[in-house]
């Protein structure tokens, strides 16, 4: 007999009820572990997303700077150029690369004492003769890539063949800059090039992060363009007027 108030139940009932009751659990388990991982892919995508983003900002704002810091060295040596017009020696360009005589601090081997040792010490000036280039390599196919911008530097400036690799020292100077352009001002006149043993009166610098595409001229260049215009203080006067800047990005 069944206490007063309960209904008896049978055993086949009671076996109904706990399928039931399994099957319930399992779908709640199911449910609940395709939740949970929905939830830990969303997590772990959004968290790569932020590392991406973090990388992407990182590395722009690092080329910025290392534009930045490239863009004030050059106008800064410019500033400091110097020309010699009695051993033809000035400032020499053209659209891609700039080269000029500029007062620089002797290395340690100006400080040397030549009576201590018995090693020939190698001559020091302090004029050098600095570059600026972009550095390209040659590929297979004939095809080339920009590694970076260049800077060249002739530490004795009256060598009279300098050779690579002995008088003139070259490195990379950053890989964020792979364009370079000058141009060069002289009595209200912007020019591509500029040769002899004299200095312009102002050096117009554009660089920017990319390659110029092949068959695309400046002012169609995709990317963020930097420019600056660069007073020679030992530049010949102007003749009449003020310095054009001319347009920039």
């Amino acid at each position: 007999m069944s206490p007063a108030g309960e209904y008896p139940v049978s055993v086949r009932g009671r076996y109904a009820c706990r399928r039931a009751l399994v099957g319930f659990t399992l779908l709640e388990m199911v449910l609940s572990l395709t939740l949970a991982g929905v939830v830990i892919v969303a997590t772990l995508s959004f968290h790569r997303f932020t590392l991406d983003t973090r990388a992407n900002v990182l590395e722009a704002a690092e080329a910025i700077h290392a534009q930045r810091v490239v863009m004030d060295r050059l106008a800064f040596e410019l500033t400091t150029a110097l020309a010699y017009p009695f051993l033809n020696l000035g400032l020499s360009g053209d659209e891609q690369r700039i080269t000029f005589p500029t007062t620089r601090v002797p290395g340690p081997a100006a400080w040397v004492d030549r009576g201590l040792t018995d090693e020939p010490v190698p001559p020091e000036h302090d004029l050098g003769i600095v570059g600026y280039r972009l550095m390209i390599e040659e590929e297979e196919g004939g095809f080339t890539r920009v590694l970076g911008l260049e800077r060249l530097e002739q530490t004795l400036a009256s060598a009279r063949a300098p050779e690579e690799g002995e008088e003139i020292q070259s490195r990379l100077l950053t890989p964020h800059v792979r364009f370079i352009a000058f141009a060069y001002y002289l009595d209200g006149n912007w020019v591509d090039s500029w040769e002899g043993g004299d200095l312009p009166q102002a050096v117009r610098i554009t660089i920017g992060g990319d390659p110029l595409p092949e068959d695309v001229e400046i002012e169609d260049y995709p990317g963020q363009l930097f420019q600056r215009v660069v007073f020679l203080p030992g530049g010949s006067r102007p003749a009449g007027g003020g310095l054009g800047a001319g347009g920039g990005r």
